[in-house]
């Protein structure tokens, strides 16, 4: 049978692959989330690196509007779960302790096992939870190169966040997967939770993304002047 039903007795060879052909085409599955997720990301660090440039004032309009947009979605849906925020606060503080404690106690255990930086140093690369423009000039204050670690760590892992928590999210690890994103998820990566998510894991992600943003600066400088 051809792709729509269609009997292929008689038909000619060559049609007839083609007809296969075209049916293996069509039911091809479409690109998962998080890897288009991540195409689109690298395709904007290759665009970016090549030379080419937003237009001046444009990217942080467009950011403002997407979070924007993501905040309309969850609180039209919220009324209906009135009953939850009160949870979903008390969760989001939580997962923000347990999201600090847990980063940066992996960081300095991590340093101290291989002896790459001061464990001090890495715990406040692990505090600063994605937030790479806090952890990037506290560590760098110790070490230029330590500086530059905690960058592109907490940059790697807001981009983590992007790419695989629809991942997360489907395999219903919709609250846990948070954790990955920081202090990120206030801002960043509030659209991406609201999406894949849902409101309720929206309100823990705001929660969780705004105490990490302001516990951080007071917790980074003091771990990083610990690894001097």
């Amino acid at each position: 049978m051809g792709p729509w039903g269609t009997p292929l007795e008689g038909v000619p060879a060559r049609q007839r692959l083609h007809a296969q052909g075209a049916a293996g085409v069509a039911e091809r599955p479409p690109l998962p989330q998080p890897a288009a997720t991540l195409l689109v990301l690298l395709a904007g660090v290759a665009a970016g690196y090549a030379g080419l440039r937003a237009p001046e004032g444009l990217v942080e309009p467009l950011l403002a509007a997407l979070i924007l947009a993501a905040g309309v979605a969850v609180g039209g849906q919220l009324p209906a779960q009135e009953a939850r925020l009160a949870q979903a606060a008390s969760r989001g503080l939580l997962l923000a302790a347990s999201t600090m404690a847990a980063s940066a106690s992996a960081s300095a255990a991590l340093a101290a096992f291989t002896g790459t930086m001061p464990p001090g140093a890495a715990a406040a690369l692990g505090a600063a939870a994605g937030w790479y423009s806090l952890a990037g000039p506290a560590l760098a204050a110790v070490d230029p190169v330590y500086g530059l670690v905690a960058f592109l760590a907490n940059l790697a892992r807001e981009a983590m966040h992007l790419a695989f928590y629809p991942a997360l999210a489907r395999r219903g690890l919709r609250v846990e997967g948070i954790a990955v994103g920081g202090a990120t998820t206030m801002d960043t990566g509030l659209p991406v939770v609201a999406l894949h998510g849902g409101p309720y894991e929206a309100a823990v992600a705001l929660v969780h993304g705004v105490v990490i943003t302001l516990v951080a600066p007071a917790v980074v400088p003091l771990l990083a002047a610990a690894g001097r």
